[in-house]
């Protein structure tokens, strides 16, 4: 209740209990502090209620610190000594910070994940920055931790197939025979597109791709099966015990590198160069990732064209002498 004349300041009348409960609080400040409905702001007012002033003063001899004198409202004074940490020191991530990564990252979760736990926790870096993977992956190389793996520190593989009965690469490789370079090219090229996993990926050092049984993906296979590639056979004993020369020219009219190598009289060099410079546009189709080549009017005329420029630049040149005279 309040009882107060018009006009007047409103003055609260507190019951005995009310006294009795702020007696309590009072009396037990680190419950009261420590409450979980004790906000920030409310220790803010707590502070304010019980100090008069601080003072900060520097202190540089022996070590660098930082002097704290308290004064508080019932005039005691306290007096600490904290470390002063110097500009590189302040920029460096915590060790509780470092120390969360460090335990993440035992448990599987790759630099993105724990990127995320950290600022779900509204932890900062040295800077203050919010994490993200490449921060995450900078602090663990300088502190020597190793994402996705155990304490004994062995790396966690990706399972062949995942919970909806996709493949990862290595699934690829162990069930089709095909090569981690050739998947890597086909997605490269845009003839296949790897899907999301639905399984959760903490369980693996870094976030595999993952590949549904299309008709793209079935093609692709199969072109494989005819060039030699099986389950079983390593990429070193497919077809022959050695390694055949790759054809000139394939069924389908493509040539192989050594095929324009024969057709124009050129060096390996050159055809190399030519792909630099998108005359050519390889495509892997022969065993061990040899490119072959669609030979189409357009292309043929580039390559005329260079032809015609290397040959012009080999022709001897005149040599002009100018004598210089002096008198």
């Amino acid at each position: 209740m309040s009882t107060s004349r018009p006009g007047a300041p409103v003055r609260w009348k507190l019951s005995d209990k009310d006294k009795k409960k702020i007696l309590t609080l009072a009396g037990d400040l680190p419950a009261l502090w420590n409450a979980p409905t004790t906000t920030n702001s409310d220790k803010k007012r707590i502070l304010r209620l019980l100090i008069q002033e601080v003072v900060l003063s520097p202190v540089d001899v022996p070590k660098r610190a930082t002097r704290i004198r308290i004064l508080w409202k019932t005039g005691a004074i306290t007096e600490l000594q904290t470390p002063r940490p110097t500009f590189s020191e302040s920029r460096r991530t915590s060790p509780q910070v470092i120390a969360k990564i460090r335990k993440l990252a035992r448990k599987h979760y790759c630099d993105s994940q724990i990127a995320e736990e950290l600022n779900r926790r509204g932890l900062k870096s040295g800077l203050r920055h919010t994490f993200t993977n490449r921060l995450v992956a900078g602090i663990r190389k300088r502190e020597g931790i190793r994402a996705g793996r155990t304490a004994g520190g062995f790396s966690i593989r990706a399972p062949e197939r995942d919970e909806q009965g996709l493949y990862s690469v290595r699934g690829l490789i162990a069930h089709f025979g095909v090569t981690a370079p050739m998947v890597h090219y086909w997605v490269h090229r845009g003839l296949i597109t790897p899907v999301h996993s639905r399984t959760p990926m903490h369980k693996w050092n870094k976030e595999p791709f993952w590949f549904e049984m299309t008709p793209e993906l079935e093609a692709l296979l199969a072109r494989a099966r005819e060039q030699g590639y099986a389950p079983g056979k390593p990429p070193h004993h497919r077809g022959h015990s050695h390694h055949p020369r790759p054809p000139a020219r394939l069924p389908d009219g493509r040539y192989s590198t050594r095929g324009l190598v024969e057709k124009y009289g050129v060096t390996w060099d050159t055809v190399r160069y030519w792909i630099k410079k998108g005359i050519l546009t390889p495509e892997r189709a022969l065993p061990k990732g040899n490119f072959c080549f669609r030979l189409t009017h357009e292309v043929e005329q580039l390559i005329q064209a260079a032809l015609a420029r290397k040959r012009t630049s080999r022709r001897p040149t005149q040599h002009h002498h100018h004598h210089i005279h002096s008198r």
